[in-house]
């Protein structure tokens, strides 16, 4: 998959566009195929190292996406529609 990256503090124009290995679900969780992300002032804030906040190095700037949940790869109580 392809994902925004901040790998250090500064402006903007420092992310990059980076391979990532696909992500594996929780045992409660979903993988989302992300269509769109929204990314906000307070995203800038983060990448800048300017919010009170102070996410750990590497990070993926961002918390507003909209796409659809990826089928469940094993069976688990979890599961939104019961049958994993």
């Amino acid at each position: 998959m392809r994902a925004v990256i901040c790998r250090e503090l500064g402006p903007p124009s420092l992310l990059r566009v980076e391979e990532q290995p696909d992500p594996v679900p929780a045992r409660a969780g979903v993988v989302v195929s992300v269509e769109a992300a929204g990314v906000n002032f307070v995203d800038g804030l983060f990448v800048a190292g300017q919010y009170q906040i102070k996410p750990a190095l590497p990070f993926t700037p961002g918390s507003e996406i909209a796409g659809a949940s990826l089928p469940w790869a094993r069976a688990s109580p979890a599961s939104p529609s019961g049958n994993g």
